[in-house]
């Protein structure tokens, strides 16, 4: 009967044979067995967010530039690796199941907007196939949405809006959900000038504040940033 290895290692191999005369015959040699299969990493390079956002079975976050590389080693196992043959991927949320698998050498990027769903595996030069393995991934390439709230007291004129110091100014922002994907907001930033535009660098919004003296006419500006850095145009 067929003899199958079920660990790597090197084995000497000794049948003997009998005859019918009581003759016997042996010879040996050495057997290098591997069934171990490889294993398959991922990895990501640019602006990625490992935080909860939607949808929320997403393991990781990327904006549209980010990469995502598939690294695959067969680690010796009792002193016996053959080494990786290649490594295999897919995107089932392009055809599902029928997706075809391509080969995965280098870096590669996810530019649609959306929910991904990676699949992929690795084979040595013997054949072992690594288990396949599986991951969530959203691209957000949309960023978020900035509002300048307004508390009271205030006057509203036909073209401007009295405030005075006690005013409360808040700048509520939210990442828009765009095909199912929306990482979070990460920070807001704003800045007070007079009524031309300033060159002085935005602060971190955080809490409520207000206007101070002297009187005049404020010009304010603001932005917000998602978890992966997609950044909003100044308001």
């Amino acid at each position: 009967a067929p003899h199958r290895y079920t660990a790597n290692g090197i084995y000497l191999f000794k049948p003997v044979v009998t005859d019918d005369d009581q003759g016997a015959g042996s010879s040996s040699m050495r057997i290098t067995a591997d069934v171990a299969p490889p294993e398959t990493q991922v990895s990501h390079a640019g602006n990625i967010s490992l935080e909860a956002g939607l949808p929320q079975g997403a393991s990781v976050f990327l904006d549209g530039a980010a990469t995502s590389l598939l690294s695959a080693v067969d680690p010796p196992v009792n002193g016996v690796a053959f080494g990786v043959q290649w490594t295999l991927r897919r995107d089932n949320s392009i055809d599902g199941a029928s997706a075809l698998f391509t080969l995965s050498n280098g870096p590669f990027n996810l530019p649609r907007e959306g929910v991904h769903g990676l699949e992929w595996f690795s084979v040595d030069n013997r054949g072992n196939e690594e288990g396949h393995k599986f991951l969530t991934i959203a691209v957000d390439t949309t960023p978020p949405v900035s509002l300048l709230s307004i508390g009271r007291p205030q006057h509203r004129l036909p073209d401007i809006l009295l405030v005075s110091s006690r005013t409360p100014l808040t700048i509520p922002a939210f990442d828009p959900v765009s095909r199912e994907a929306a990482s979070g907001v990460k920070d807001t930033f704003y800045r007070v000038s007079d009524v031309t535009p300033s060159a002085s660098p935005f602060g971190t919004f955080t809490t409520a504040f207000t206007l101070t003296a002297p009187d005049a006419v404020k010009l304010i500006e603001f932005r917000s940033r998602d978890k992966v850095l997609n950044t909003e145009v100044v308001r």
